[in-house]
């Protein structure tokens, strides 16, 4: 009996897998018997990288998100966190018109442009900037008719003060008298000299006590850095600044500068000119020569000519030695002004 049901099996099976439907009903069961059935993924599962792609707009298919890093530094799943799972927006690439011959796209077929909006996890990317354009550029903020030379040959940081309060206005002072005024305000504020003379710390406050606005003494271990530092003071707050020139002996007042692109928006643009107001003009100096008048725009040249590193002989400021030391407007606060901002008219 056991002998002839197996051997009677056979051709039995045979003749069943000779007709094609019959066949392909038993390849289906056996598939089912031997196969288990897949367990159902959860959706947030579904629509990470083991799913399939999800249709994007345009036709196209969003690529499935990054992992990110954790704070335990290992890779984790971006769709494990409890919070809902925000698509990546596509960025639609344009489709040429007719007769227009479309431009090389690092963007190959089958990638998605990258998002600039909101990614898993609440971070935004951000979008890139147009980059800055370089055209030519200048700066004045010196006006004629309020220039004022000197007193005498030592009075070089008041007469510079001076110079700065008219060009910032709204009046202007040309006087021999406010000069004098002006350098006995700073000579006591002057706390960073050894010979009771007048300092970059003077200068810087007794402008902010006569209403210029704040100005602070910055100090540069490189000439090219103080000159950078100054023009971008002056374009940032429209208010001229102070150079101590001639070993740190001198005073000298930045008004302007003329450069191949705007400072404000172009930060490595090359400044080849440098408007100075110099207060020892019309005098001629035996080491440094004829004064140039008011707002003349200096090369840079001779701006390293009349910018040494400062020294001083009447003994060691570490605090100012082989460095250039500049005084720089910070801020928009200036009392002086009429409340529009506007410069009254010299006289």
């Amino acid at each position: 009996m056991t002998g002839s049901r197996r051997e009677g099996g056979r051709p039995a099976l045979a003749s069943a897998l000779r007709t094609p439907a019959r066949a392909a009903i038993v390849v289906i069961a056996v598939t089912w018997l031997l196969v288990p059935p897949r367990v159902p993924s959860t959706g947030a599962e579904t629509s990470g990288a083991g799913g399939a792609p999800r249709a994007g707009a345009a036709g196209g298919a969003i690529a499935p998100a990054a992992p990110s890093v954790t704070g335990t530094g290992r890779i984790s799943d971006a769709f494990a966190s409890s919070s809902p799972w925000v698509p990546p927006r596509v960025v639609a690439l344009a489709s040429p018109t007719a007769g227009q011959v479309p431009s090389p796209s690092p963007v190959g077929s089958g990638m998605v442009p990258p998002s600039f909006g909101p990614q898993p996890g609440g971070r935004a990317s951000p979008a890139p900037s147009a980059p800055a354009v370089r055209l030519p550029f200048a700066m004045d903020v010196y006006r004629p008719g309020t220039f004022v030379s000197q007193i005498d040959k030592v009075h070089c940081m008041s007469a510079a003060m001076q110079n700065m309060l008219n060009t910032i206005g709204p009046t202007v002072d040309r006087t021999a008298g406010t000069q004098r005024e002006i350098a006995e305000l700073a000579r006591p504020l002057s706390t960073d000299t050894l010979d009771g003379g007048w300092g970059p710390r003077g200068w810087a406050t007794g402008l902010e006590r006569l209403g210029a606005g704040r100005y602070v003494v910055r100090v540069y271990s490189a000439r090219a850095a103080a000159l950078r530092a100054g023009v971008r003071a002056l374009r940032a707050t429209g208010r001229p600044v102070g150079i101590l020139s001639w070993w740190g002996a001198h005073s000298w007042v930045l008004t302007g500068f003329a450069a191949d692109a705007d400072p404000a928006r172009v930060p490595d643009a090359t400044i080849y000119g440098y408007r100075i107001v110099d207060p020892w003009y019309p005098r001629v100096s035996s080491i440094w020569g004829a004064a140039r008048p008011p707002d003349s725009l200096r090369t840079p040249a001779e701006m390293v000519h009349n910018l040494p590193a400062w020294v001083q002989p009447e003994g060691p400021y570490p605090q100012y030695d082989g460095r250039w030391v500049m005084i720089i407007p910070v801020g928009s606060d200036v009392p002086r002004l009429a409340p529009d901002g506007r410069h009254a008219a010299p006289v």
